[in-house]
Formats: structure tokens, sequence, C-alpha cells
């Protein structure tokens, strides 16, 4: 007898120690996705974080640009994370790049990331587009005269035989509605026979020439780029 109750006793602890396990509940991780405008329009964009589920308290997720083509990313303006408030499952930004930033003529790209806990969430391709500023192209010297540029083929507006007395002044302009200017070298003048990037598109202060001459002046304003030659 001593015997059989041995054996029925040893099932009956198993049971009971078995129902005693408390059963163990995984609960799914909000997963976070990005989504993006297109393109710049206007220089904006707008980029949107979305999550599987609401959250219990304000999430932050980290924004960044990893990549741009014909675009820095330091030009490229946009708040360091997005917080979605809690019990809600998405929130937005604006992120810009002023027009003076993007190359005319150009479509170049930003990669805007998204991240989360340090690691990457997801990420989208903006294009970002400023038309080309072909056109009717002057050397304006000073107040006293317009001096027509011709178009090549490599895209390069040219005036040649423009003459300079010393000290004047000069500035391109499309159109008579757009003005650039030139980047300067310590000594305030342009610096002949070297490229300068244009550096103003609008309200463009004048440049002096230093001597008296006639030049050759050229301006690539898809490349922002000029240069001026003494003939």
């Amino acid at each position: 007898m001593k015997k059989l109750l041995y054996f029925v006793a040893i099932p009956a602890l198993a049971v009971a120690a078995f129902a005693c396990k408390p059963e163990e509940v995984k609960e799914d991780p909000i997963q976070y996705s990005l989504t993006a405008d297109k393109a710049f329009v206007n220089g904006s964009a707008t980029i949107t974080v979305t999550g599987s589920k609401p959250a219990a308290e304000n999430v932050a997720i980290s924004i960044g640009v990893s990549a741009a083509s014909d675009v820095a990313p330091e030009y490229v303006s946009y708040q360091p994370a997005i917080i979605i408030p809690a019990g809600q499952t998405s929130a937005s930004m604006t992120i810009t790049i002023p027009e003076k930033n993007l190359k005319p003529g150009r479509t170049g790209t930003v990669t805007v990331v998204a991240s989360y806990n340090s690691l990457l969430v997801d990420q989208v391709l903006i294009t970002a587009t400023r038309p080309s500023l072909n056109g009717n192209w002057f050397v304006c010297i000073g107040d006293k005269e317009q001096v027509p540029m011709v178009e090549d083929e490599d895209g390069w507006y040219i005036a040649e035989g423009v003459h300079f007395e010393t000290n004047d002044t000069f500035k391109f302009a499309k159109d008579a509605s757009l003005t650039v200017a030139l980047g300067l070298d310590a000594a305030g003048v342009p610096e002949l026979g070297e490229y300068f990037e244009l550096v103003e598109w609008n309200g463009c202060y004048g440049i002096k020439v230093a001597e008296v001459g006639d030049y050759l002046v050229a301006v690539n304003p898809d490349e922002m780029a000029a240069i001026i030659i003494p003939e």
C-alpha cells in the first residue's frame, strides 16, 4: 500500500507545480515609419513619423540628413527630433532649404533619416529643384550702360569687349528683374582670370574694376560662377 501511494503522489505534485507557474504575456513593440513629400516646394517639404499604435508617453524620433546630392546638408534646416505626443500615433515637421542654396537648373536629392534609441527606423528621399536661370543676361556698368551677353553651348553667357573705366562698378542682370554679384578678393575687387562664385542673387552690390580697359565678362548662372578676363 505504501508503494502504491508513492507512485500516485509524484504526478500530483508535478501538476500542482505547473499550475502555479505564471503565464508570460509579450507586448508587440511599436513600429515607426517615415513618410515625406516627394519634392521641396518653394524650398519646403513636410515629413511625418507614424507609429503602429499609440505610446503611453511622449516619443522622440531623432531626425537627420545622411546624404545629399547638389545640396549641402548644412543648408537643410530642420529640428533634431519629431515628438509624438502620448496617446497619438504620428507627428510632422517641416524641413526647408533656402532657394539661394539650391543650384539653379539642377535637381538635387536630400535623404532624411529617422531613428529611435539610436537605431535606424526609416529613411526617405526628397528631391530639390531650382529652375534654370537661362534668359536675357546683361553686364550692367553702373547706371550708364547695359551690355548684352550671348549664350554659348556650355551654358555660359559672354560679353566681349566690355569697356571699363577705372573704378567702374558692374553687376549682372537677367531680364531687368534679377541681379547677381561676384565674390570678392581680399582687396575688394575681382581677381582677373579667376572664376568667382556668385554670392548674391538680389540686391546686388556693385563691384569695382581696378584698371581701365576692355574685358571679356562671362557668367554661368546654373553653375553660379563667373569670370573676368582682360582683352
